[in-house]
């Protein structure tokens, strides 16, 4: 990586972009079926994503071929768009710009996500229920914080240091803190 200052982009810790590691087939309720490794997943002219299996029919002693639609591990976000780009000032490299189609600036323009890490997030479509479920456990982290806090002001409890030292606990976010895809 040449910009030494951008993250490094992986789908655990950018929520916006396809989980390629494994392909699934799911139900109606987004559970998942069957899974195959990523190196037997092939795309269509169409886009789509496919395994082929083989079928064998003992008694006529013949064998089909089928194709089996299947998905990524995590689909990419609908509202996640790249675009590749000449770099300014570097005939020799191109940018891919990452923008979030579902946010705009006041002007009108979508959100250029750049190079940053989204952990999770609640626009996306699909929905990725386990990274939502961290930012649920981060705000009922801070909302327990902030009752003891008003109830500390309110004289109704006291703030005791050594007690609240002996149980610190760090608050589930980010994703690299016991998230993940």
């Amino acid at each position: 990586m040449r910009d030494a200052e951008a993250p490094w982009m992986t789908p655990e810790v950018f929520v916006c972009m396809a989980d390629t590691t494994e392909f699934v087939r799911r139900d109606e309720w987004g559970e998942i079926h069957k899974r195959w490794p990523a190196n037997e997943a092939k795309r269509a002219a169409n886009g789509r994503w496919y395994v082929t299996e083989t079928m064998r029919a003992v008694a006529a002693g013949i064998e089909i071929e089928e194709r089996i639609e299947v998905e990524p591990l995590r689909p990419p976000c609908r509202h996640y768009a790249r675009q590749s780009e000449p770099h300014p000032g570097d005939k020799d490299r191109a940018n891919i710009v990452r923008l979030c189609t579902a946010r705009m600036t006041d002007e009108g323009v979508f959100l250029d996500l750049g190079n940053s890490q989204v952990f999770a997030c609640e626009l996306r479509n699909p929905r990725h229920v386990q990274s939502e479920r961290v930012m649920d456990e981060f705000d009922a982290g801070l909302v327990e914080l902030s009752r003891r806090k008003i109830a500390e002001e309110r004289g109704e409890v006291t703030f005791d240091v050594d007690a609240a030292l002996a149980g610190q606990q760090e608050l589930p976010f980010p994703p690299g803190n016991g998230g993940g895809p």
